[in-house]
């Protein structure tokens, strides 16, 4: 059997690296090539945020697992940390010197 398309999320501009349910599944993220990482609402499909202070590539993000938060990373060599309730200043930014991989 095939599965049907429920929702079409548009807003990145260029192609998307990573997304993630929020434990509750209420919310998606999204991280993309464009620098810039997304929230998406699952009944609407409604972009809830635009996180931006990536200045490359973002190639993982994910939620906390109480999804009051949430982690990306990129190409830059930074790890962010993003309050949900002010989702659009880093919480935390730690730079990493060196090449990492990122995701699971």
């Amino acid at each position: 059997q095939q599965g049907f398309q429920i929702a079409l999320l548009e807003g990145h501009t260029d192609l998307v690296w990573h997304c993630a349910f929020s434990a509750d599944g209420s919310k998606i993220v999204s991280g993309s090539k464009d620098q810039t990482v997304r929230v998406w609402d699952t009944t609407t499909g409604k972009e809830l945020a635009v996180l931006e202070g990536h200045e490359k590539d973002v190639r993982y993000c994910n939620f906390s697992s109480t999804s009051q938060s949430i982690v990306s990373c990129g190409h830059d060599k930074s790890v962010r940390l993003w309050d949900i309730s002010t989702v659009y200043s880093a919480k935390n930014v730690l730079d990493l010197t060196t090449r990492f991989v990122c995701g699971t």
